[in-house]
């Protein structure tokens, strides 16, 4: 670790940060060795073992650069890697900043791929516990919405308890294999905090409402992990 970072200011952590994630300057990654490094792993060991001050310091840097996207030199991947970091790090105290940014869609102006970049504000943020509200989700830009559908998929689960709203939400924006693929990646650890059966039952209700090529791609991926025919009926206690 380098020294001088540990009794940088927030000015020169900034710098040191907006180098890792744009993977410019002095700072940038090595990602060229035998044993390439990703961009947010430097900051994240200067993080973890950064007393009180120095985290108060990396955390006010982490949102003045939140407030730079969707300024220049901020592509699609320097902005994965900047998030990444955020939620590695479990930085809680970012969640204002991104949030304002969310709720303004202003990473989604940017230039290099905006959906994108605003998809990857909106899984950070539910990454740290932040939910929104149902109707946030609801009203996510179309093209958000159906590139990635389980960003609503999960907003609407941390509201609901019994699933409904957020499998009612499914056939508006799931019309491919692989919003199917997007869903599933969500279902697996549903399946292990709920149940197989009331998955099946909440998914059952909306089914007619998708394709027949969306229904067999779901039945397809239920059959590969053993979680049983969608098309019957549970018996659920």
């Amino acid at each position: 670790m380098e020294e001088r970072l540990r009794n940088a200011s927030i000015d020169e952590l900034r710098d040191f940060l907006r180098g890792r994630f744009q993977e410019k300057g002095p700072w940038a990654a090595d990602t060229g060795t035998r044993e390439s490094e990703f961009p947010y792993d430097l900051p994240l060991e200067l993080w973890r073992g950064a007393d009180e001050t120095l985290r108060r310091r990396i955390t006010q840097a982490t949102r003045d650069l939140v407030g730079e996207v969707p300024g220049e030199g901020w592509s699609a991947d320097a902005v994965a890697w900047f998030a990444a970091f955020i939620d590695r790090a479990d930085m809680v105290e970012a969640i204002p900043a991104l949030q304002l940014a969310a709720e303004q869609g202003r990473w989604s102006k940017a230039p290099d791929d905006g959906p994108r970049c605003h998809m990857v504000a909106l899984r950070t943020l539910l990454g740290l516990g932040w939910k929104g509200t149902p109707a946030f989700w609801h009203e996510l830009p179309e093209e958000i919405a159906k590139r990635y559908p389980a960003l609503a998929f999960r907003g609407l689960l941390a509201h609901d308890p019994t699933m409904e709203s957020a499998f009612a939400h499914l056939p508006s924006v799931v019309g491919d294999e692989a919003g199917v693929m997007r869903i599933i990646d969500v279902l697996s650890p549903l399946v292990r905090r709920a149940s197989t059966a009331s998955v099946r039952q909440k998914l059952r209700s909306v089914f007619p409402k998708f394709t027949e090529d969306v229904q067999a791609e779901f039945q397809k991926w239920f059959d590969v992990h053993g979680w049983g025919s969608i098309a019957v009926e549970d018996t659920l206690p």
